[in-house]
């Protein structure tokens, strides 16, 4: 299983859409969501677009990337610029792939639909060219799945 960290600013919307579409897209990641600054709380904006899209989610605090210190992750995926040069600062080393996506008010639930689609083209586009590929078994001649190599 892999373990993937998702990085926002806050973590109360990009990640949370984040994460809700990677699970919609396959299994084999355990997903944590972590922001690189403490945020209040999820809107209910994001919830109602999460909902409306049968989106399976937890109404949890957001989580600041300080106090996750003790885990590590095959993979980060970042979701902003600022998380980004973090990610560079602290996280070095570990794969990642930057996905930046511009600031909304997460109170506007026609900015957060408008999000949830773009972030649901461009993640899906991650999940399929990158993430599957090291998700799916390897045949012993290193090629993936569907070799017919024996």
């Amino acid at each position: 299983m892999m373990n993937l960290l998702l990085l926002s600013n806050g973590d109360s919307c990009r990640s949370r859409i984040a994460e809700a579409l990677l699970r919609s897209f396959g299994r084999g990641f355990r997903i944590t969501t972590a922001g690189i600054a403490e945020d209040e709380a999820v809107s209910d904006a994001v919830y109602a677009v999460l909902e409306e899209r049968g989106a399976d989610f937890s109404r949890v605090k957001p989580v600041v990337l300080s106090s996750l210190e003790d885990q590590s992750w095959d993979y980060v995926i970042t979701l902003s610029s600022e998380a980004e040069e973090v990610r560079k600062n602290r996280l070095n080393g570990i794969p990642a792939t930057c996905c930046p996506f511009e600031e909304i008010d997460p109170e506007d639930r026609e900015q957060v639909r408008a999000l949830y689609e773009q972030m649901d083209r461009v993640l899906y586009n991650l999940y399929r060219d990158v993430l599957s590929e090291q998700l799916l078994p390897r045949c012993r001649c290193g090629a993936n799945t569907f070799c017919r190599c024996e």
